[in-house]
């Protein structure tokens, strides 16, 4: 689980820092295994290496409104629907993650993604980075 502290400004000027929760379990990360027809790595390796930033942009949304949520006031549930994703992406606080990622390139998505999955899949995608030499889709920088 991240806690990511964000800072923003809302919709009436004023400055926020706000603390957001992003979390993705072991089964989470098995149905986004299973999202695409060729399996989530080989989808990544093919969108990197075909430098499609259509598709990287759409799993890098997906993958971040599939994360965030809310902890339950008892801590038996990390709860994540409709209303708490487009809540957020409906923020200016979405917007200040996403241009972390423009601006951070590979370094901060795949930093992001390493905290927000299990440690146990964290590992297997860092040992397919190692293997191929890259997996993790980027944002190229368009500033």
């Amino acid at each position: 689980m991240l806690v990511k502290k964000i800072k923003y400004v809302d919709f009436l000027g004023n400055e926020r820092e706000e603390e957001f929760y992003f979390n993705y379990t072991k089964a989470d990360v098995n149905r986004l295994m299973f999202s695409t027809k060729e399996g989530l790595p080989e989808f990544l390796k093919r969108i990197t290496r075909e430098e499609d930033r259509h598709k990287m942009f759409g799993f890098l949304e997906e993958f971040v409104l599939g994360s965030v949520g809310i902890i339950s006031s008892d801590g038996r549930q990390f709860i994540k629907n409709e209303e708490i994703s487009t809540g957020f992406k409906q923020s200016n606080a979405y917007s200040e993650l996403l241009d972390e990622f423009i601006d951070g390139g590979d370094t901060a998505i795949s930093d992001f993604i390493n905290a927000v999955i299990p440690k146990e899949a964290a590992e297997a995608v860092q040992k397919i980075n190692e293997e191929d030499n890259k997996v993790v889709a980027s944002l190229p920088a368009s500033k």
